[in-house]
Parts: C-alpha cells; sequence; structure tokens
C-alpha cells in the first residue's frame, strides 16, 4: 500500500477503512463562520516503512486564520440499535474518528507533520476563518524520517467564497442540558470548588459557541436519568434552610454565579430542574435542606409522593423566591420542568400538580417533553419528538419546539456512527417545518444510564452499552479543565447555522421562495433526508443568491452616495444601472411596491442622463423603465397610468425607427402601438384602440411584404386580430369579420395552435 491523502466535504466519514462521503470542490464562509473540510490520510502498512514514515500538511489560505485538529478514534459499542441501520456507516462495534485534539493554529500558512497511530486511514480537521476571497492551497506529503526525504503526495487549489461577511443572525432556541455533577469525576475535583466552577464555565462557553442558547441551572439536583431510588452527586446550587415554623429561606450565592456564567457565555433562556421525577411526576426531586444550622440533609427525594402536601407547600414558597431570582437576569428567558412526557397513566396526576402550583408558577411558562397532542394544554411550550411531530400535524398543530433522543434513531441525530448529513438536516427540517426550538438532554453527560455508575467518555461512548454511541455527549473532558470538541460538535453546530442561514434568508427571498429553493419541491420533514452532495450544492446555491442581494444593495448605497457627493453624467449612470439591478432582483422577489419604487427612481435619472446626452442607451434604459412601470401599473388594473407610460414608450420607438427603419426597429414600433392600443381597450377607448392598432397593421403588413419571415407574420397576424376586436366594438362588424378571417389565414399554416385558437374565438 502506498501513503495516500484526499480533501473532502465536512459531511464525510473517515473510517480506518477508508472515506465514505463528497470530496472537496470549493469551500464557502458567510457571516463570520467558518468553511471546514476534512483531510484523510494513510501511510504506509509495512514494518519497515512505518516506523519511518510521517505525513506533512501543509495549507497555504491567504488571510484566514488556520485551525487543524487531529480526530481521535474512540470505541463505538453501540453504532445503532437493531433495524436502524438505515444512515449509518458501520453496523458493528469498532473505532471511529470523533474527538478533535488541535495541532496547530496559526494565520496565513499552517503546516503540521505527524506520525500515524493506527492501520488505515486518518482524519484531520480543518478550520479556516477567512477576512477576504481566496484559493486555498493544500499540500499533502510523505516525510522519511530517516534520510529527511520529502515526496509529495498532492497538491490542490480550493477556491474559497467569503460571502455576506456582514451578516449576523440568531439560531433558533436550543437547549442542550450541561451536567455539572458529571463534571466532578471526569475532572477529579470537589463540588463547587474553583476548579469546579472553571470546568462549569468553560463547558457553558462550549455550548454556547455550539449553538446552545439555554440549559438547566441546577437550583436543585436534576431528577433527570437516575435509577429510581438512587441519587446523583449533590450539585444543588440553592441553599434552603428550614426553620422550626416551616419557613424556608434560600441563599442563591451559587446559583448567581452559575446564571451570571451562562449571560457571559452568551445565553439566552434557562431551565430550572424538573419540579418531579422524570416520566410520570409521581415523586419529588431529590432536595436537601439545612434545619437548626445543621449540615444539609435529603428532605425531599424518591421517599416523597408528588401529592406530598409539604412538598407541595414547600414549593409554594420555592416558586415565588425562583421567579424572582431569575428576574434579576432579564437576559434570560426563564422556563420550569414540571416533569417529561405525561401519558395517559400519568396525565390526571400531571394535571393535579400544575393546578396546584398554578399560583406558586405565577407567570413562569413551563417547558417539557410531550410526544401526544391530546395533553398539549397541559404545558404551555410543549417539545415534542421528531418521530411524533406527524400526530400533532394530524390535529392540524405544528410544533414550535421539537427534540431527539436515543429513541429517534431512524431519524436524524448525533450518534458517531451516522452519516454526517443525517445529523446536518436537522436544521433544515426545522426550517421547513417552521420550528424555532430544539431540546437535547445530553451535551456532556459522563455516567452509565440511569446514572448508575461513572464512566470514562474516552472510552465508553454507549453510557454502559445501553445508548447508541454519541447520544449522551458531544463533547470529551480535556486538559486544564476545558471540553474537547468533536466531529459531532460541529456538525450540529452547522445544522443551527444553517437555520439562521434559511431564516435569514426569508426576509430577502420570502420563505415560499427559500424553501422551494432548498426542496425543489420535494415534500420535506423529520423523516426526509438530502444526501450530502445534495445538500451542499443547494445551500451553495441559496448563498449564491444572498451574496448577488448584498453585492446589490452595496452598489446601490454606494452609488447614491456618489451621486449626492458629485452628479456627473458618470455617477448618476452608474446609479441608474444599480436601481435597474434592484428594480429586476425585486421583481424576482415579487417585491412589487419596492420594484415599482426603484423604477421609478431609475425614470428619473435617466431622464436626467437623457437631457444631458440623448444617445441610443438612454432612449433605451428609458423605454425600459416605462414599460416596466407600465406592466406594474397594468398588475393593478391602473389602465390610465399604463396608458401614459405606454404612449412615452410610443413616442421613443417611433423616433428610434424613423432614424433606423430597420425590421427590429419596426417590430419594436408595432408592440409599442399595440401596447397604447390594448390600454385604450381596457379604457373603453375603441376608437383610440382602433387607431394604435390599425397603424400597428400598417406597419406590419409592409414589414412582412419587405421581409417575410415567421416572426413578421405572427406580428401581422396579432396585429390584425387586435385591430379586429376594436373595429367589432365600433360596430363594424363585416370589417371586423375580414380582418379576422385575414388573420386566421396568417395564423393557421404557422403551427401555432394557441393563435389560431385566439382568432377562431373571435370570429365565434
Amino acid at each position: 500500500m502506498t501513503a495516500q491523502f484526499r480533501l473532502l466535504s465536512p459531511l464525510a466519514h473517515v473510517l480506518p477503512s477508508g472515506p465514505v462521503g463528497p470530496g472537496l470542490d470549493e469551500l464557502t464562509a458567510w457571516g463570520g463562520e467558518p468553511a471546514r473540510f476534512l483531510v484523510a490520510w494513510r501511510l504506509p502498512a509495512t514494518r519497515n516503512s512505518r516506523a519511518e514514515a510521517l505525513f506533512r500538511l501543509e495549507i497555504d489560505a491567504p488571510g484566514c486564520r488556520v485551525e487543524i485538529s487531529r480526530a481521535e478514534l474512540v470505541p463505538v459499542q453501540i453504532p445503532h440499535f437493531e433495524g436502524n441501520a438505515d444512515g449509518f456507516v458501520v453496523d458493528s462495534p469498532t473505532l471511529l474518528p470523533d474527538p478533535l485534539i488541535p495541532v496547530t493554529s496559526a494565520t496565513d500558512a499552517s503546516q503540521v507533520t505527524l506520525r500515524a497511530s493506527h492501520l488505515g486511514w486518518h482524519c484531520l480537521h480543518v478550520v479556516l476563518w477567512p477576512s477576504c476571497d481566496a484559493t486555498v492551497t493544500v499540500t499533502g506529503s510523505l516525510v522519511d524520517e530517516w534520510n529527511g526525504s520529502v515526496t509529495r503526495l498532492g497538491r490542490t487549489g480550493v477556491p474559497l467564497v467569503h460571502a455576506l461577511d456582514r451578516l449576523e443572525v440568531a439560531g433558533p432556541s436550543v437547549t442542550q442540558w450541561v451536567h455539572p455533577d458529571c463534571l466532578l469525576h471526569v475532572y477529579d475535583v470537589s463540588p463547587f470548588s474553583e476548579e469546579h466552577w472553571s470546568a462549569i464555565g468553560a463547558h457553558l462557553r462550549c455550548a454556547a459557541e455550539m449553538g446552545v442558547t439555554g440549559t438547566i441551572a441546577p437550583l436543585w439536583a436534576p431528577a433527570l436519568d437516575t435509577a429510581e431510588g438512587s441519587y446523583r452527586p449533590d450539585v444543588q446550587l440553592l441553599g434552603i434552610t428550614c426553620s422550626a415554623t416551616g419557613a424556608y429561606t434560600f441563599d442563591a450565592d451559587r446559583a448567581r454565579r452559575f446564571l451570571l456564567l451562562m449571560v457571559e457565555a452568551g445565553m439566552r433562556h434557562v431551565e430550572t430542574p424538573p419540579l418531579f421525577t422524570q416520566w410520570g411526576a409521581r415523586h419529588a426531586p431529590p432536595i436537601r435542606v439545612a434545619y437548626d444550622g445543621a449540615e444539609p440533609g435529603l428532605r425531599f427525594g424518591w421517599h416523597t409522593p408528588a401529592d406530598d402536601e409539604a412538598y407541595l407547600a414547600f414549593l409554594d414558597q420555592l416558586l415565588p423566591f425562583v421567579h424572582d431570582l431569575l428576574a434579576e437576569f432579564p437576559q434570560l428567558k426563564p422556563f420550569v420542568h414540571i416533569s417529561d412526557e405525561p401519558d395517559s397513566s400519568t396525565a390526571e396526576r400531571f394535571a393535579a400538580v400544575r393546578r396546584r402550583l398554578k399560583e406558586a408558577l405565577g407567570d413562569l411558562p413551563t417547558l417539557d417533553a410531550l410526544s401526544d397532542p391530546g395533553f398539549r394544554d397541559l404545558v404551555d411550550e410543549p417539545v415534542v419528538a421528531t418521530d411524533a411531530v406527524s400526530r400533532w400535524q394530524e390535529v392540524g398543530v405544528e410544533p414550535n419546539w421539537v427534540y431527539h433522543c436515543v429513541i429517534q434513531a431512524d431519524l436524524a441525530n448525533r450518534f458517531i456512527a451516522m452519516e454526517p448529513s443525517r445529523i446536518r438536516m436537522l436544521g433544515l427540517q426545522m426550517f421547513t417545518a417552521g420550528a424555532t426550538g430544539f431540546l437535547h438532554w445530553g451535551f456532556d453527560f459522563y455516567f452509565h444510564a440511569l446514572s448508575r455508575n461513572t464512566l470514562d467518555p474516552w472510552q465508553d461512548t454507549s453510557a454502559g452499552g445501553c445508548f447508541p454511541s454519541g447520544d449522551a455527549f458531544v463533547v470529551y473532558p480535556g486538559p486544564g479543565l476545558e471540553p474537547v470538541r468533536s466531529l459531532r460538535w460541529w456538525q450540529i453546530r452547522d445544522a443551527f447555522r444553517d437555520w439562521a442561514l434559511f431564516t435569514h434568508a426569508t426576509e430577502l427571498l420570502g420563505r415560499e421562495r427559500v424553501v422551494a429553493m432548498l426542496t425543489r419541491g420535494q415534500p420535506m420533514d423529520y423523516t426526509t433526508f438530502l444526501d450530502a452532495t445534495t445538500y451542499e450544492e443547494r445551500r451553495h446555491v441559496l448563498i449564491e443568491r444572498l451574496t448577488l442581494e448584498e453585492r446589490i444593495a452595496d452598489d446601490l448605497l454606494l452609488s447614491r452616495a456618489r451621486v449626492a457627493a458629485d452628479p456627473t453624467l458618470e455617477t448618476v449612470r452608474k446609479l441608474s444601472t444599480a436601481l435597474h439591478q434592484a428594480a429586476q432582483l425585486a421583481l424576482t422577489q415579487d417585491h412589487r411596491d419596492e420594484a415599482e419604487a426603484y423604477y421609478q427612481e431609475f425614470l428619473t435619472h435617466i431622464r436626467s442622463i437623457r437631457a444631458q446626452e440623448d444617445g441610443i442607451e438612454a432612449r433605451i434604459g428609458l423605454s425600459v423603465a416605462l414599460t416596466e412601470l407600465a406592466t406594474l401599473a397594468e398588475e393593478r388594473e391602473d389602465w390610465g397610468k399604463a396608458r401614459e407610460f405606454y404612449m412615452e414608450v410610443l413616442e421613443l420607438t417611433r423616433t428610434i425607427a424613423l432614424e433606423d427603419p430597420t425590421p427590429e426597429t419596426q417590430h419594436d414600433l408595432q408592440v409599442a402601438l399595440d401596447d397604447v392600443g390594448d390600454a385604450a381597450a381596457e379604457l373603453g377607448d375603441w376608437a383610440s384602440a382602433a387607431t394604435h392598432h390599425g397603424e400597428s397593421v400598417t406597419i406590419a403588413r409592409t414589414v412582412f411584404a419587405s421581409h417575410p419571415s415567421e416572426q413578421s407574420q405572427i406580428d401581422l397576424a396579432v396585429g390584425l386580430r387586435n385591430l379586429s376586436r376594436a373595429t367589432a366594438h365600433l360596430g363594424l362588424v363585416d370589417e371586423a369579420r375580414r380582418l379576422a378571417v385575414e388573420a386566421r389565414d396568417l395564423a393557421a399554416p404557422l403551427g401555432r395552435p394557441d393563435l389560431l385558437a385566439w382568432v377562431e374565438e373571435l370570429l365565434e
């Protein structure tokens, strides 16, 4: 085997046995976002050559900050459940690349030299943060460490387009649950030590950089993913004390520190832990309370029924305090969790505690997973599993929030063995469905399923063999109390940024047009997928269109400024061109009023140009503006204004035809005459209509006699038909019939059934 390297799309997957997915043709970065690609490489597998062989990657990317990471292999114990093989790159336990270990970061050029860590293909992840368009040159070489020789394996130049550089668009609302208790064992720190706070802050920032806008603040220990009767490590933020009279006081210093970290990370909402245990609201969550100065002990928990009056009385005091505490952080919209997924067996209890706590909750909205639309009145903001969305649609409701987890294995998800395009599709699926919120339970869950034990996520990616590998976390604990990002971290981030891009595009192009560009008429829901190549192509077309929008807007702004500063013939001419482009773009977006305003301004400036220089260019520009304005007037049935514009077009075309009497200018004159005649007919001015259509027929006869062609024959037939109609309305029936028969005889041999039917209809 020889050494090899390939450039791949970020939607590819590099298995040790070989790359799977599309190659790399070009790179696009938009709105301050980076461009990404993968480098797949392998070295000879012979014993003698392997010890001295190194792979060298060189990247020359002018104007870019370059970040290169090595995608490490991790065990994938459960690629997917049985029966969910579609959309996965492997079916059996194996090693796959996921965590990204930074190798180097530089500006303008970057070079790394690496030793193979295993047999087969290796994966490098490259991120480019551009400031301009560039050509990115990537060179791969085989280096012999023994003698220093370098053998080039290949060099590729890839165009990088830097588009929409001023665009700043917020993504969807995304909650990903950060688990502070999981950080204790992976970083070997004590609860709420400075090291623990440092790790919490790093994970919150990393989540926010992925697109997460909120998470649970563990004011009390979340009763989530916990086996009944057991408890997770205590990371309760609130200090709670109970007096002998049963009055509770709350110390929120730690809670405020956590909330401030969320704000500093850029998050926009915060959730309380559930008020009751998961999957049914049967018990109270673990809440630790101090009595008479003693150390806090477990006051409520699995031993506490949900309807326990002492617990409900505690909530009557707790929730108003939480309301006021969260109000101190207006940057964070609050949500309260009660319990997830109420069903027919638990809905009555869920509804009862909801009613009981109505006053204590006040205006705090509730947010809970809810897949049965029959209970939608129980939750203010239901979060629907993506495989249950169709049930909501059947009752006429399109969910605003959605989630997926271990169960939705055949839909878009985040498993390590999943095709990257499946992960990325979530953004498009949410956009086409109109969803604005997404929830996932596991940003950094480093326990066995149901928190039965701790684990090392570098060695166990499947929650102890219970979940598809990757479901429970998208970052790995790294050195310096910092999380290590993964390939999936980037894929999920891209999905949310795509949602933001598509949403921004609707403001300029309209939602219907954007959806059509992305789906090409294919029905799109949470069960629909595009292959990686198709997805990238359609997204690229949309970015190109938005880039055109930005360029035209820039040209218009600059041209107006130049005319204001120096209104010369040249600056006015450039402004006219920019206005024409802006008007055409507005028409393609069906922004008729905006297009008309641009054409009116264009008309003003083109008249100014013609007053100084009455050349053919000015006349054509004037004719274009007048014709477009007349057409827009026709659309709103303002026939008086349309005739006014068409009359001016007629004067222009008559002048041009007199100066240059060619068949083409005569054709233009005939069209102008017919336009005026048609507008007159719509106004009921049949005498004017007959006059203009009559002149049109006279010209058409002359052209057809001197330059017989299919076009001149069509022009004459159309003119005769128009004149016949006008003549009939004037009461000259015999003349009208004669003209119609002549038109029919001309139309018959043309093979134009539309034109012939038009005349036959008139004869009838």
